[in-house]
């Protein structure tokens, strides 16, 4: 081994401390735990999916719709844990990717040991164990561990420039799943042209939208008490809506056909 392997290790553990920065301050070895967790468990609900995928049928569509969710609703860590990832130089990018594949392997292991029938794959109790944790908004940070979220969170936080920038991105996030579900509830099942569509759509009408309009916008849209055909009936009168979104929500649904 060249002599200096261990110290380019150590400078690429200090460098992910550094990259989270301020917001949480971790030694080196918290900060790639966080990531190997975060990742980790990512793996795993993408395997374990995938697997129950496999094995439901008519009802395999819930599984991409289920893990696109929960990874939606946990966007903050996911996306510090790929950023931070991302940056490291090969050979410690290449380490790292081998302990979230053990990360991962071990996680189910752990699953497997608990399940007769199919050692934890794809047996109906496993599936719906895991269809449960992926909907369960309340605890859907539960899978990475103590701490990890939120260390991972914060980081990210920062990167992006406060906490406002933060929620304007799952914001605009919240409103792709509301569009999807809504599609999902009408029948219609396919991924990918579903979520391209209701992205083009969501996008549609945050480019065309101020902060506060926007704001507004989601205020009325999500109080169950207000009157759909008011808020339709409102939006007509709003210059934003009229002027520079329906052109563009236009586009998407021709783009879509």
């Amino acid at each position: 081994m060249n002599a200096s392997t261990p110290y380019r290790s150590i400078a690429a553990l200090l460098a992910l401390a550094a990259a989270i920065g301020t917001a949480w301050a971790a030694t080196p070895g918290e900060a790639d735990a966080d990531v190997v967790a975060a990742l980790g468990v990512r793996a795993d609900v993408r395997a374990h999916a995938r697997a129950c995928e496999e094995a439901a049928g008519t009802l395999a569509w819930q599984y991409s719709w289920a893990e696109y969710f929960w990874e939606s609703h946990n966007l903050e860590a996911f996306h510090a844990a790929d950023t931070l990832f991302d940056a490291l130089p090969p050979a410690a990018h290449q380490a790292m990717q081998a302990r979230i594949d053990s990360d991962a392997q071990q996680r189910g292991l752990a699953r497997r040991a608990t399940s007769i029938i199919s050692l934890g794959g794809s047996d109906a109790a496993a599936c719906h164990d895991l269809a449960t944790r992926l909907a369960t908004h309340e605890n859907r940070h539960d899978s990475f561990g103590p701490g990890v979220f939120e260390h991972l969170a914060a980081a990210y936080a920062q990167r992006q420039g406060g906490p406002d920038a933060v929620r304007r991105e799952v914001q605009q996030q919240d409103m792709v799943i509301g569009c999807a579900k809504s599609q999902l509830n009408a029948g219609k099942h396919e991924f990918e042209p579903l979520l391209r569509s209701c992205k083009c759509l969501i996008s549609a009408i945050t480019s065309s939208a101020t902060p506060a309009e926007l704001d507004a916008y989601v205020k009325s849209v999500a109080d169950a008490s207000t009157d759909k055909a008011a808020i339709a009936a409102n939006l007509q009168k709003q210059a934003w809506w009229t002027q520079k979104a329906i052109p563009k929500v236009k586009a998407c649904r021709s783009a879509a056909q």
